[in-house]
């Protein structure tokens, strides 16, 4: 690119006012000419060395980022969350209820993956308190030679937190799938997390079903062990006072359609 020298400034005792103009007019006719682009490659070129500093600077960053971030491997999961099997015996067409359907049971069962109560039952089934790769793998540094000494539960209790901060439960929009997502530094780890919990939730959820129909059925059993005893009480005391009325005689010692009518005695 050619450069064009500007004259002196009119004033000055060399200054020629008609060659200072020509040579502005020349100067601003030449910057239109030239493209924006060509503008910037020579702002670069003028500035090349802060342009190498900052794209050297970008590359290191990236490089140590990469070196000290922990690597997390993903494993998935997807349950079907159901509230009552379909029928197949008895009427209508089959299908489950309306009230398994609502939302507020679907929410209830997201939360129920993602509780406290089913994250330290999987920290329990899989020994992570006792893991070290687990409770230190996430920092990235090494485990202190006392990480499993101490108090277990304390370790229990952070584990637990771990799993639940690395743990993702979505819904699949449109049906009745959801999707559980475990994140941890070790693939083997990821997949064993996902497997035991899927399994420990659907287990609490066949407990819970059991647990009611045996609450159900020890109520019914109650409720007609109650009503046998009133029954025979109220036997009793109708015998009793047959007894006391001498509406039957029981020296005839016949029963049913044996029984002669007139051994019956009334107090008329």
């Amino acid at each position: 690119m050619a450069t064009t020298t500007l004259p002196l400034v009119p004033g000055t005792p060399d200054a020629n006012p008609d060659g200072s103009r020509l040579a502005l007019e020349q100067f601003l006719q030449q910057q239109d000419t030239e493209s924006a682009l060509t503008q910037y490659i020579q702002v670069l070129v003028r500035q090349k060395w802060i342009v190498l500093a900052i794209i050297a600077a970008g590359v290191l960053a990236a490089v140590f980022i990469n070196a000290t971030t922990v690597k997390l491997y993903r494993s998935t999961a997807s349950l079907e969350v159901a509230r009552e099997a379909a029928r197949v015996v008895s009427g209508g067409d089959g299908q489950p209820k309306a009230a398994a359907l609502s939302p507020e049971f679907y929410q209830t069962q997201y939360g129920l993956l993602r509780s406290r109560a089913l994250a330290e039952q999987t920290v329990a089934t899989l020994r992570l308190a006792d893991n070290v790769q687990f409770l230190y793998g996430y920092s990235g540094g090494n485990a202190p030679a006392d990480a499993l000494k101490g108090d277990r539960r304390k370790r229990e209790l952070a584990a637990a937190g771990l799993l639940m901060s690395h743990l993702t439960v979505e819904p699949l929009r449109g049906s009745s799938l959801v999707s559980v997502t475990f994140d941890s530094p070790d693939p083997d780890l990821s997949a064993s997390v996902v497997n035991a919990m899927t399994k420990n939730f659907i287990t609490s959820n066949l407990n819970r079903r059991f647990q009611a129909s045996a609450y159900a059925r020890n109520f019914l059993q109650q409720q007609i062990e109650n009503t046998r005893i009133k029954l025979e009480a109220s036997e009793r005391a109708l015998v009793a006072y047959a007894g006391q009325q001498r509406i039957i005689n029981y020296e005839s010692g016949a029963t049913g359609k044996d029984a002669d009518p007139s051994a019956c005695q009334s107090d008329e």
